[in-house]
């Protein structure tokens, strides 16, 4: 029906392929069929939709996926899961084949205290709000974080963090709400906290 954009079906691939084969070890047996079904036709799901047309999956109890159409290429744009086995390592593999992934929300899942993944920054660097409340997180608040520009909500409530509050996190010019009730961290306020401007 047309010239095909190479670079739109390349991308739709590598999201395609990333849902199939990375997301069910990223959040473990809650990847179930209907979603399964769904996320094998990225690229498809929304077919000739004009730009910022949007689909959700799901939407059963907070578990979604939310796909958008975006200069002509569909893009996985937000992902919630609650309840399950959460692998933060392959996270960040699995951000990486995501370029439009803004929102990552994983409510009462089980990381068996794993460490915040350092290199997540690097691998979503268009995310906007990163959920992990209640999810068996451990170690301390990464410093790189504070290179996370894009980065609006950060909520890390109800985990078993600790350490101290990083420097850096004052660079963090578009965070709006900045959650971690509930964990283990010590010390003060950084006094750079107090000089961070707003974007």
């Amino acid at each position: 029906t047309g010239p095909c954009d190479y670079d739109a079906v390349d991308i739709e691939q590598r999201q395609r392929s990333a849902m199939l084969a990375i997301l069910p070890k990223v959040v473990g047996n809650l990847y179930n069929t209907r979603w399964y079904n769904t996320t094998a036709q990225v690229g498809s799901v929304l077919g000739d939709e004009v730009d910022n047309s949007e689909k959700v999956v799901g939407d059963k109890d907070g578990e979604f996926i939310k796909l958008a159409v975006d200069n002509g290429t569909e893009y996985v744009k937000s992902l919630s899961f609650k309840g399950a086995p959460l692998n933060l390592r392959k996270l960040v593999q699995f951000a990486q084949q995501m370029p439009r992934l803004n929102t990552f929300k994983c409510y009462d899942c089980n990381a068996g205290g794993q460490p915040l993944p350092p290199k997540l920054h690097v691998a979503a660097p268009g995310m906007l709000r990163l959920v992990l409340e209640n999810s068996g997180l451990a170690g301390s608040l990464p410093e790189s974080w504070g290179n996370w520009p894009s980065l609006e909500e950060l909520d890390l409530s109800s985990n078993s963090i600790t350490g101290t509050l990083p420097e850096g996190f004052a660079a963090l010019g578009n965070l709006t709400r900045l959650a971690l009730r509930s964990n283990r961290l010590q010390g003060t306020l950084p006094t750079s906290w107090g000089q961070a401007k707003v974007m």
